[in-house]
């Protein structure tokens, strides 16, 4: 393998290309690197390219960065103090991108030999060096390298918190607990959303008592960057809506329940994260059918066509 330009194309498995961080990457990325250029790959395609892909970790407190030349990949995951500005975390990434493909191209050139007349090339077990060269970003430890394939997983939220809607249209206010889980779809900043919940009636003085459970999924949206993040989503609801009568002394009981179906949107302020932990606000609103859940054949609670409600919680996120 001759030195020649390369052209190594990066791929952000879980942020977004078009920022000036990404920017920075790619600057750095060409400075260090001795012949050839950096790109993004979601902008180029070149089939001979050299492969390079980061996964960032915890809130972009970590980084793990795979090259993709020779084999087995060359794999470094860096560590940086959450003073560190952005943009220089991006270019330390830059910077030891461009150097792993300087190790691996230096090997292979050094590891032809001339067999009758012709150039082959011999399989090495690369050894890297014992200590990386030092990123520009202050705190920045790289790890043991470990020979490993980066994970092609998208962003994902395990979510946990706690619900309450107002009375409207005659109903009663609610209270409940809901989990949920948000899958980022590809690499566009779309969420697949999944949630159930259970809620409980408010203020109940004349002995009926009103339960729901509901089950959610949608789609949704996301800011991969930032302080306090927002997201939005819209998502088909399912309900169970019970009610029960407990007549106090004369025994008399009876209870009924109501399927519903309607729509919800709703919106959320996601904190930065602390080893992967956050918090997160919400408001939503909820339309469906207007009904009435019977009991004996009589409206005892009404289910409005329309409700508001407000959410908080933590995640556990990327």
């Amino acid at each position: 393998m001759q030195s020649t330009a390369l052209v190594v194309l990066v791929a952000l498995l879980n942020r977004e290309g078009d920022t000036e961080s990404a920017q920075a990457l790619l600057a750095a990325c060409n400075a260090t690197l001795g012949e050839g250029r950096c790109e993004l790959q979601a902008t180029t395609e070149v089939p001979e390219a050299v492969r390079a892909q980061v996964t960032w970790l915890e809130g972009e407190l970590g980084a793990d960065i795979q090259v993709l030349l020779g084999d087995p990949p060359l794999q470094r995951t860096l560590r940086f103090k959450k003073e560190d500005p952005r943009v220089e975390r991006w270019r330390a990434v830059g910077l030891i991108i461009a150097t792993l493909t300087e190790v691996r191209r230096t090997e292979l050139v050094e590891s032809q030999v001339l067999v009758e007349g012709r150039v082959e090339e011999v399989p090495v077990m690369p050894a890297l060096p014992e200590s990386p060269p030092a990123p520009p970003a202050s705190g920045v430890i790289p790890s043991t390298p470990a020979p490993t394939v980066a994970s092609t997983s998208w962003a994902r939220w395990w979510e946990l918190g706690a619900a309450a809607s107002p009375a409207l249209g005659g109903a009663r206010g609610q209270a409940g607990a809901w989990v949920g889980l948000r899958q980022q779809l590809g690499a566009l900043p779309v969420l697949g959303v999944f949630e159930a919940g259970w809620g409980a009636g408010l203020a109940e003085p004349d002995g009926v008592e009103v339960r729901a459970l509901w089950v959610a999924t949608g789609l949704g949206a996301f800011l991969s960057r930032g302080g306090w993040r927002p997201r939005v989503r819209a998502e088909l609801v399912g309900e169970r809506r019970s009610a029960s009568i407990d007549e106090g002394g004369t025994g008399a009981h009876g209870s009924g329940f109501r399927a519903v179906v309607g729509g919800r949107v709703g919106a959320e302020l996601l904190s930065p994260t602390w080893s992967r932990l956050g918090v997160l606000l919400g408001a939503e609103a909820t339309v469906a059918a207007r009904t009435d859940i019977l009991v004996r054949g009589e409206p005892v609670a009404p289910v409005p066509a329309f409700r508001l409600g407000l959410r908080a919680g933590v995640f556990l996120g990327p």
